[in-house]
């Protein structure tokens, strides 16, 4: 099974970058993940609140053990956000920077982790909304999205 598939069967997972502006469908991935049982950890540098919810501000705060992150910042914030989630153990990353996120990734591999890069999470995460599964099958027709 690709990783974009399995990626999504990790019981806990973080998704680092809450607080990143522009970012319409970040509540869709935490309600979404939540609907199916998941621990959520919400991390952001710049702290706050999301949704009425504390933001950690940094991996070092996060209680629990996951083992995936979504990483949702901006283009220029990757690099750090892959390097802080690497040197706190996560061994799986998704990345959707919506930018270039190459030097992310690198960054991400070169540290022994698993990589999706800039592919929308909701193509391939069980439970989406009808339009992205829609959109999903479009791609798979098309042998833009692996089949799992």
């Amino acid at each position: 099974m690709s990783l974009e598939y399995s990626f999504w069967e990790a019981p806990e997972l973080v998704v680092y970058g809450v607080q990143a502006e522009g970012r319409m469908l970040i509540p869709e991935f935490v309600k979404t993940l939540r609907a199916q049982g998941k621990t959520v950890h919400l991390v952001d540098p710049r702290g706050g609140q999301f949704q009425g919810e504390p933001v950690h501000t940094s991996m070092d705060a996060v209680d629990g053990s996951p083992g995936s992150a979504l990483i949702v910042v901006e283009a220029e914030r990757a690099q750090a956000a892959v390097a802080e989630c690497a040197d706190a153990g996560i061994t799986e990353m998704w990345i959707d920077s919506r930018g270039d996120s190459s030097a992310a990734a690198a960054t991400a591999r070169d540290s022994g982790v698993a990589v999706v890069e800039e592919r929308c999470p909701m193509l391939t995460m069980p439970g989406g909304h009808v339009v992205h599964r829609l959109h999903a099958g479009l791609l798979r027709l098309v042998g833009k999205l692996p089949k799992s």
